[in-house]
């Protein structure tokens, strides 16, 4: 062959070889078994002897990978429906969503908007042994996970030192929340859930707790370890999310407004701490122009 022609039959054997890659794994044996009738036959002519074994090996491994991959971006999602289950809509999403990209993080965005747009029900179904899972967890428990990513995943951001502006500035421009934050509210303790499950190296689903009482939130940031988290008060949450639409002072008079009487007593004293926990945290990055 030419040079032109060469160039033409390897275009085509890599593409056909993609094509194998993405082929989907067959779960209905119970495990995740390569689909070998599914190979185009031309592929497996251009391979010598044991042709569908050897692609196999290709095709199960690159499943495994971004599998491998899903279960570590999602791991409160991949044990509330245990790992099986979890597998077989992540593959789904994957092959409704091909990966484009060499940051393997990158493929997993989004999976918490196919588990809402693509599952139907008020609950998913874990198998024989496990009962079903209310949507409902599953989302929130996505919700969380992304939440965990976006804040580790977060660009470098510049240290906010309130002593760079005047007091005027800080009660009248609004604080600027670092892209490394993110606030949480949960109805069922799956933040808890998340970190007890760390270490726990099972691929079974994980029991569903008990829905909370009243909802509780968190803020997670990331530090020099990683992802940290703080539960918050429920007033102390209200000015977080105030402060993110109102500048300082404006902010502080409506949660002065807000609350029971009871609370205003200890309320400048509490705004206080909250804020310097905040600043101790790298909460905020500056303040707007």
């Amino acid at each position: 062959m030419n040079r032109s022609a060469t160039e033409a039959w390897l275009a085509d054997l890599q593409r056909r070889f993609g094509e194998l890659l993405r082929t989907p794994l067959d779960a209905s044996s119970g495990t995740f078994r390569a689909q070998t009738s599914r190979y185009a036959p031309p592929l497996l002519a251009a391979v010598q002897d044991h042709a569908r074994e050897r692609l196999a090996v290709y095709n199960r491994q690159y499943w495994f990978r971004l599998l491998t991959v899903m279960q570590t971006s999602w791991p409160l999602t991949a044990r509330l429906l245990g790992m099986f289950h979890f597998n077989l809509h992540a593959q789904e999403f994957l092959l409704r969503n091909a990966p484009a990209h060499y940051d393997l993080h990158t493929i997993t965005l989004g999976f918490d908007r196919y588990l809402a747009d693509y599952l139907h029900g008020d609950s998913i179904d874990r198998g024989p042994r496990d009962p079903a899972l209310p949507k409902a967890i599953l989302l929130e428990a996505a919700s969380i996970d992304a939440a965990f990513a976006r804040v580790f995943h977060a660009p470098p951001a510049p240290t906010f030192d309130p002593r760079n502006y005047t007091p005027s500035e800080l009660a009248q421009r609004k604080l600027v929340s670092s892209p490394a934050l993110a606030r949480i509210e949960e109805r069922w303790p799956l933040i808890e859930l998340r970190f007890a499950l760390r270490d726990d190296i099972s691929e079974l689903a994980a029991a569903v707790p008990s829905q909370l009482t009243a909802a509780q939130c968190w803020a997670l940031f990331r530090n020099a370890q990683g992802v940290a988290n703080v539960r918050l008060a429920p007033l102390q949450a209200r000015l977080y999310a105030l402060l993110e639409h109102s500048p300082l002072g404006e902010a502080l008079a409506q949660l002065e407004g807000e609350a029971s009487p009871a609370a205003r007593a200890t309320l400048p004293e509490q705004t206080r701490t909250w804020i310097a926990l905040g600043v101790a945290n790298a909460f905020w990055v500056g303040i707007a122009d």
